[in-house]
């Protein structure tokens, strides 16, 4: 394990929450499963350290990405997965602050996964300078 990084995943689908978790895995990450918001949400109020959350869009008691809310409230960091490919939806989530969008359509989108985390986890004490002269466009890239 990468000094033990654990990765919150919620999927509904038992199927996928093995597959991510297997992924995880093999790429040294501390995979940390559920599947619904009320467990998310129960083992949240403890603060765990986790480097992300992969979370699936659309869960029975969260419907209409509930969990993604929850979760980046909470002070972490989400990266979203759906099968919903639309574009407005798409900007809808990277406004409110995801780290990125990956659709559940293929194995080869979910590819994407480990180096986006490998990113995250590379760049943990990183910082960077955004400067723009429109306040909200800096606001927008922060």
């Amino acid at each position: 394990m990468k000094n033990n990084l654990k990765v919150l995943v919620v999927d509904d689908s038992p199927t996928f929450q093995s597959y991510v978790s297997a992924l995880l895995v093999d790429a040294g990450f501390e995979p940390v499963v559920f599947g619904t918001l009320a467990e998310t949400m129960a083992y949240l109020e403890s603060e765990p350290p986790l480097i992300c959350s992969v979370l699936d869009y659309c869960l029975p008691d969260a419907p209409k990405g509930e969990v993604m809310d929850s979760v980046l409230q909470a002070g972490y960091r989400a990266i979203v997965l759906t099968g919903n490919a639309d574009k407005n939806l798409r900007e809808e989530l990277l406004k409110k602050g995801i780290v990125d969008y990956i659709l559940k359509d293929s194995a080869v989108s979910l590819a994407f996964l480990v180096p986006l985390l490998n990113r995250l986890v590379q760049n943990t004490n990183k910082t960077a300078l955004v400067v723009d002269d429109s306040r909200v466009i800096t606001q927008y890239l922060t």
